[in-house]
């Protein structure tokens, strides 16, 4: 029992070590591979603008051909690290891989650091300009831009390298910015509308920065509307009287408790590792009697021997 009793406490004391404290880091491993069998009728000529093609001097070129392509595969690591106040790092690695014939560049395709909040995202490196955002418009993403079914080369100038102007491609040396969603408050209303019409009891909308939109949702649904009062997020913490008068139903704190906790357990822990005994916070914590006094443990207890009793008889 003594040696279960330090395992937990071990786990527990690495769980809030100062060295975590800060750093809530994610590294994730992912790849694809994307190979095709494809068959091939590209039958031209010498001179394709030439009349007689396959006469003399003017040859049919590039016979039918059975070939392996090896369209956009990549291996790559990424991550992130939460730094405190909202703030995320990330970082990125992807390497191209040639699964027909071997080989690939390292950090050859999406590759950069950066840094992400409410503010928006932040990358440096090497990566894709925004005009390859669009793509899916075109219909190129279910193609991929190295398939031979590629649409890139009509509408990006995808055959010309970026100094004769073509865009769909990586560029070095890049710093790209981009927005948070900037949907609006009318299409998140008009979404929360949406909802209501399939039958959810209420609506909880996200974010919300002050009272007066709560009573737009409050004022345009006809569920009740649900406030996530969370600390440390996009919302005031309003008082249950604000949010009444705002229209607001239900009011949620899902996480108030469960951050006390954490902050009391780590000064609980920092004790006991400085200290080697938790007696300088014994006063802080709530005694055995308290939690059976706001339980009411004696009095279930006593009920639970009336009803024994009774059984008995």
């Amino acid at each position: 029992m003594k040696s279960t009793l330090i395992t937990l406490f071990v786990a527990s004391a690495t769980l809030f070590s100062s060295g975590a404290e800060a750093q809530i880091a994610n590294v994730r491993l992912y790849g694809s591979l994307n190979v095709d069998l494809e068959f091939v009728n590209g039958a031209t000529c010498n001179n394709p603008g030439s009349p007689g093609c396959g006469a003399a001097g003017n040859e049919r070129q590039n016979p039918t051909v059975i070939r392996v392509s090896s369209n956009s595969s990549r291996f790559g690591v990424r991550g992130s690290e939460y730094l405190g106040q909202g703030q995320v790092a990330i970082f990125q690695i992807e390497s191209s891989v040639q699964a027909d014939t071997s080989g690939g560049t390292l950090a050859g395709r999406e590759t950069f650091v950066g840094l992400q909040g409410d503010w928006g995202t932040l990358k440096l490196g090497h990566f894709l300009t925004p005009y390859d955002d669009i793509l899916p418009i075109f219909g190129n993403a279910p193609t991929l831009t190295t398939s031979m079914l590629s649409t890139a080369a009509i509408w990006a100038q995808g055959a010309l390298s970026k100094i004769e102007g073509g865009f769909d491609a990586r560029l070095g040396n890049s710093i790209r910015y981009e927005t948070p969603p900037l949907e609006g408050l009318s299409a998140a209303l008009d979404r929360a509308s949406a909802y209501v019409a399939a039958g959810p009891d209420m609506v909880f909308p996200e974010a919300i920065t002050d009272l007066a939109m709560y009573r737009r949702f409050a004022d345009a649904l006809a569920v009740p509307i649900l406030a996530n009062i969370t600390e440390f997020g996009a919302t005031p913490l309003f008082t249950v009287d604000e949010l009444r008068g705002a229209g607001v139903a239900i009011a949620l704190y899902p996480l108030s408790a469960f951050r006390a906790m954490n902050q009391a357990a780590l000064g609980v822990y920092r004790a006991v590792r400085r200290e080697g005994t938790q007696r300088s916070v014994v006063d802080s914590m709530q005694t055995r009697q308290e939690l059976y006094e706001f339980l009411g443990y004696h009095a279930f207890e006593q009920k639970l021997d009336q009803l024994f009793a009774r059984r008995a008889q």
